[in-house]
């Protein structure tokens, strides 16, 4: 719209100033939350605040460590069996003080992981859907797979070098059949959870698109950690008479 100024007294005419009306106001930006702006690096939200996942959240974590869980366990029996075996050298052993040290410090540290495993199943609440959750589930997820997966490599070692006891020994030895077999499979085993840990690893949480292929791998992986800790179990019965990392006091024979 436009009005005119009338003349002024000298008698001149005044130009129209034009009235334009104004543009409205921009409506006001969305405020973000402290969890709607801790994103994965590839685009995906945290799940803690999302409405759609597929999966229970918090069942997927219980079982990763209920899996942790278990293969402390069984490297706790074959720390304890190494244990038994530097003790059984006695103090002549020349590494006798230097691993009894280190075995004792790791079997307390896997007591403290067990009581702390113990204390992370009991909690209740479910972060998956839980809006104010201030943690990344991603992310809490794959420090999980990361610690089971150092755990499984541990156990790696230990039986290893069980094999490696049960071998010197010889086909001589009375269970030298069942030990390796046992031994063979918990190996055999432990390389095929490894794998399925690097492969959850990689695979993002996040995506509601992934969930239910990571909660199948992640029950597949439950599983052969338990046969893996039923196996160990049975090689902890047997008995690995002397392992190779400690000689025989009476000298190694030959075959």
């Amino acid at each position: 719209s436009s009005t005119t100024i009338g003349a002024s007294s000298s008698g001149k005419r005044q130009l129209p100033i034009l009235r334009t009306p104004l543009p409205p106001f921009p409506p006001p930006s969305p405020v973000l939350t402290t969890t709607d702006t801790q994103d994965h690096p590839d685009g995906d939200s945290n799940p803690g605040s999302r409405s759609e996942n597929v999966i229970n959240i918090n069942h997927y974590a219980t079982k990763k460590s209920v899996a942790e869980s278990m293969l402390d366990v069984a490297l706790f029996m074959a720390n304890a069996t190494q244990l038994k075996a530097v003790l059984e050298q006695g103090p002549s052993f020349h590494y006798y003080a230097t691993l009894t040290t280190l075995i004792s410090i790791s079997l307390f540290l896997q007591v403290v992981i067990g009581i702390l495993l113990i204390v992370m199943g009991k909690a209740d609440s479910n972060p998956g859907s839980r809006s104010e959750n201030v943690i990344n589930i991603n992310h809490y997820a794959t420090k999980k797979s990361v610690a089971e997966s150092m755990l499984d490599v541990a156990l790696f070692m230990a039986n290893a070098t069980q094999l490696k006891a049960v071998l010197e020994q010889g086909p001589s030895f009375h269970y030298y059949a069942t030990l390796t077999t046992l031994i063979s499979i918990s190996l055999f085993l432990q390389v095929v959870i490894g794998i399925l840990l690097i492969v959850m690893a990689r695979l993002n949480l996040n995506d509601v698109t992934k969930q239910q292929r990571l909660d199948l791998l992640n029950n597949i992986a439950t599983a052969l950690v338990f046969f893996t800790v039923i196996f160990n179990i049975f090689i902890t019965a047997f008995g690995v008479q002397k392992t190779g990392l400690y000689p025989s006091p009476y000298g190694r024979r030959n075959y």
